[in-house]
């Protein structure tokens, strides 16, 4: 990965982090299914409005099918984890939805663009992964939620997981404009219906705080974060760019010491730094699974010098002893 693309890649999840954080301030005054379902309208109004001068040609809708699919599991991935988080603590919820980047490493074995999974990378995530459960480890304690919800959030880590791999897929023919907005009406539209179906309306209490806190949500955590998040899909695996997901609660602690007054820990700092060497090792993936083949080609070639340098050695001395008998047959 480029250095721009590492800076927008960390950008992106400033933003879905920030985004926690204003989610746990509205839902003091919204239901959790409307609450997304407002965002989603929002955000898909104000990228229409946006994109409407320039708008992509036709010819970009071409693969639509491979759009409804990647928007089918995004209604999937914000529906699991509004519920999910319902149903368990908030530290338990976090992890699990940090699986998210596992489920992308093994999923894309299986989904065009096939991107293989090497021992470097894999060893990477799981890394990455540990320093996740480090942070948050004091937190898991076992009233921290229900099997229900637990298996809630897996589901949202696995949508999240084949959303990225088929928004990936479409990103190749799609404009990432058009991806967002279709991605963003029919989350819009699913949740509305479930919200109504399931949340009464008293739960609502409208204040100049919660409205700003929606566009907020709508414009800097969706169109901005999703709009970018597409553009570096369309130039990184997505096995590579999803580690970065692990950064998104370290970036929530920090937020919550700036604005909350929590404090940060040294075993924050610890699990910070297995994060941070995990992403290393996977965005340099690469490299360094060349660098290791390298160093091995380098070793075979040494051993197989050295066994043939042993194995003529014999050879090498004989040759004095065969030149002196030739010399003596030649005197006789």
């Amino acid at each position: 990965m480029t250095g721009r693309m590492i800076a927008m890649t960390l950008l992106i999840c400033a933003l879905w982090a920030s985004v926690g954080v204003a989610i746990k301030f509205s839902l003091d005054s919204a239901p959790p299914l409307g609450l997304a379902a407002v965002r989603m309208w929002v955000a898909a109004a104000a990228l229409w409005l946006w994109m409407a001068p320039r708008w992509p040609k036709r010819s970009d809708w071409a693969t639509w099918r491979v759009v409804m699919v990647a928007a089918s599991f995004y209604c999937l991935l914000l529906a699991f984890t509004h519920v999910g988080f319902n149903h368990v603590a908030a530290a338990r919820g976090i992890v699990l939805l940090n699986t998210t980047p596992l489920f992308v490493a093994l999923l894309a074995n299986f989904i065009m663009p096939r991107e293989p999974l090497g021992f470097v990378k894999s060893a990477g995530l799981l890394l990455a992964f540990v320093g996740v459960v480090a942070i948050f480890a004091h937190r898991l304690d076992a009233t921290g939620g229900s099997a229900f919800g637990e298996g809630i959030m897996l589901l949202a880590a696995v949508s999240w997981g084949f959303q990225t791999l088929w928004t990936k897929r479409a990103a190749r023919d799609v404009h990432p404009a058009a991806l967002n907005l279709i991605q963003f009406i029919a989350a819009a539209a699913v949740l509305s219906v479930v919200s109504m179906a399931s949340e009464p309306i008293g739960l609502w209490r409208p204040t100049a705080s919660l409205a700003f806190a929606i566009v907020y949500l709508a414009i800097a955590g969706t169109v901005v974060a999703w709009l970018l998040w597409f553009r570096v899909l369309q130039q990184v695996p997505a096995s590579t760019a999803s580690a970065f997901i692990f950064t998104v609660p370290l970036v929530g602690v920090v937020l919550s010491f700036l604005l909350l007054g929590e404090p940060i820990t040294l075993q924050f700092a610890l699990g910070a730094g297995l994060v941070s060497a995990g992403i290393v090792v996977v965005s340099r993936a690469s490299a360094l699974a060349n660098g290791f083949a390298a160093w091995i080609e380098a070793r075979g070639r040494g051993r197989a010098h050295l066994a043939c340098a042993t194995a003529s050695a014999p050879a090498i001395a004989a040759i004095p002893q065969i030149s002196h008998r030739d010399g003596q047959k030649t005197r006789n």
